[in-house]
């Protein structure tokens, strides 16, 4: 059991490497952000939330305005920047 705890409470903590594809991203969860993650923008009704396929983070539209390469997937500008 603690051989298991702390396997989690590592994986948790590990420095995640934005430039790979061998992880998934973890997805904040919509309820969990009311503003983007890059500009702090607020989200409205009108106003939506997306999520970036490279990192999982909730960012605005004007935040999230790239693709992925070879893909249509929407990444945030950070994301855009580290892949080019």
């Amino acid at each position: 059991r603690d051989a298991w705890l702390a396997s989690i409470a590592a994986a948790a903590g590990a420095d995640m490497d934005a430039e790979s594809d061998a992880l998934a991203p973890v997805w904040v969860e919509d309820r969990n952000a009311d503003a983007c993650g890059l500009c702090d923008a607020k989200f409205t009704m009108f106003f939506r939330r997306h999520h970036c396929r490279k990192c999982g983070r909730l960012v605005c539209s004007r935040c999230s305005d790239h693709k992925l390469p070879g893909t249509e997937d929407r990444a945030c500008d950070d994301c855009a920047k580290a892949t080019k």
